[in-house]
């Protein structure tokens, strides 16, 4: 039983920010973004075939944004 507690306050903290993100918008409002976000990585993604390291990664995001 004790073991479980630490469980549901991850659960807790994760539900808290999901609703904080999304706290306004309509169902149809998130998978908008969604979609734009998925369309943005796919294009970095498509410029940079390779990868590389995380810090580039986000590199690239930010010049692609």
């Amino acid at each position: 039983m004790e073991s479980g507690f630490p469980l549901y306050v991850l659960v807790a903290a994760l539900l808290a920010l999901f609703l904080r993100q999304v706290r306004g918008q309509s169902f149809d409002d998130l998978l908008v973004r969604a979609a734009r976000d998925h369309h943005h990585v796919h294009r970095v993604l498509a410029k940079h075939p390779r990868g590389g390291c995380w810090k580039e990664y986000q590199a690239w995001m930010r010049e692609a944004a």
